[in-house]
């Protein structure tokens, strides 16, 4: 049975790789999703209330890219709301079998 020596695939990979080692590399320019100025400002309205009075732009990066996310989630799950109500309700038979089976097993439950 053969199998593979990982300390030699390991020395192997990074005597090759060896020139990226500790560099950090993207693939595309990070790109606020909201305006830094306009939300630094407002972030700093809030934290004055609760007596903070510095917040970082790594802050203010991390808030936007969060809000990007967030609402790439919420219209994926809204744009999967409007295409099922497109589809007129309409379940696949292997849906529609297991609908039953839970409903006939909450009943004898």
């Amino acid at each position: 049975m053969a199998g593979v020596n990982l300390n030699e695939e390991s020395a192997r990979i990074l005597a090759t790789n060896s020139e990226l080692v500790g560099t950090h590399i993207r693939s595309c320019k990070d790109e606020a999703f909201l305006h830094p100025g306009l939300l630094h400002r407002r972030i700093l309205e809030t934290a004055k209330k609760f007596g903070v009075s510095e917040v970082p732009m790594e802050a203010v990066n991390f808030i936007s890219h969060a809000t990007q996310s967030r609402l790439r989630t919420v219209l994926g799950k809204v744009s999967s709301i409007a295409q099922h109500r497109m589809d007129g309700g309409k379940v696949s038979s292997r849906a529609r079998d297991r609908h039953t089976y839970e409903e006939v097993g909450a009943f004898y439950t």
